[in-house]
């Protein structure tokens, strides 16, 4: 994917600015999620109506901060993404533009498009979280681990049983992934000749047929793979739920604080899903890259032709001449 780079060049100060935003909200959720727990103790042990509306004014200025920057964040993110889709898309589009290709061109066009936005989609999307999120399941984590070692413990523990059950989807949704591209072009191709010639619409169904046994295909596996989530993230919510509740009656924790801690293991779900997700997404953008590069080979192919041809033309030329070059015959 590194070869690809060069298409951000242009746009480093916006993706900087962007990183910058994706940081400090990152902060703000953190900081959120500990004064909602603050303002429940202060409900329960506060004297003074003052006291509420103070922490209630500071969690209403850190949700509208979010919100200013989520804005921000949203009105820059789109129009960058569709720069760099263009840029992208134009590149291999120049690359390829006069070569031999056995495509037809309505579904090089098509291909072109979707693989692009993948690829440009996930680059954005995650060049800076990527690391953020590291971050903060480190600070949220000490922070599970100071409220309470066992329930910390149980957050620690997800983390391989999540990243487990990835490597054994890895394989078959990466597979799937290219597959269901691949016909979703070709139908598509398909559709946009019936329309162009009112040709024989038996096609075009068998054409859609497959394309839907390909998706069938590859939403099993993404949909085992999120059921398998969903089963580990409910038996860890009802422990953490029974060590809380004992916590609460023994005296050894407050409400407050068990409800920060139900939200931080929410968010270490959030960003433990997020790195599965990331990991699913780099499979299907990785499949992306591979067709965009069979693309781009379409152009190294027209290159090998003309050299080799010009060789031929040489070769020829020295040999109307009587010269001998060496060879006994032309390059085929």
């Amino acid at each position: 994917m590194k070869k690809y780079a060069f298409i951000f060049k242009g746009h480093s100060t916006k993706l900087t600015i962007l990183g910058i935003i994706s940081v400090l909200v990152s902060a703000i959720s953190i900081v959120g999620v500990y004064f909602n727990g603050v303002f429940i103790d202060t409900l329960i042990d506060a004297a003074r109506i003052q006291d509420i509306v103070i922490i209630s004014l500071i969690i209403l200025a850190i949700f509208f901060a979010g919100i200013v920057l989520n804005f921000v964040f949203g009105y820059m993110h789109g129009p960058l993404k569709e720069m760099a889709v263009y840029d992208l898309k134009e590149h291999t589009l120049n690359c390829v533009s006069g070569a031999d290709t056995q495509h037809d061109s309505t579904y090089l066009s098509k291909r072109i498009d979707e693989d692009s936005r993948q690829f440009i989609s996930f680059v954005l999307e995650n060049y800076s979280i990527f690391v953020i999120k590291a971050v903060e399941l480190v600070v949220v984590g000490v922070l599970m681990f100071r409220i309470n070692l066992h329930i910390g413990l149980i957050s620690l523990i997800i983390c391989p049983l999540y990243f487990l059950l990835y490597s054994f989807f890895k394989k078959p949704i990466f597979e799937r992934s290219l597959d269901l591209r691949e016909n979703s072009a070709g139908f598509f191709k398909n559709y946009t000749t019936q329309l162009k010639t009112s040709g024989d619409k038996t096609v075009v169904k068998n054409s859609f047929m497959t394309y839907l046994g390909k998706y069938k295909s590859y939403t099993f596996v993404n949909v085992m793979l999120s059921s398998s989530q969903g089963m580990v993230v409910s038996s860890m919510q009802v422990l953490i739920f029974i060590i809380g509740g004992v916590g609460v009656l023994r005296g050894s924790t407050t409400i407050g604080l068990l409800s920060v801690t139900t939200m931080y293991f929410n968010q270490i779900l959030g960003i433990v899903t997020y790195y599965m997700n990331l990991a699913k997404r780099y499979q299907i953008t990785k499949a992306s890259v591979h067709r965009i590069d069979e693309v781009l080979a379409i152009t190294n192919r027209k290159e090998v032709e003309q050299h080799e041809k010009n060789i031929n033309s040489r070769y020829d030329h020295f040999y109307g001449l009587g010269l001998d070059v060496g060879r006994s015959s032309p390059v085929r």
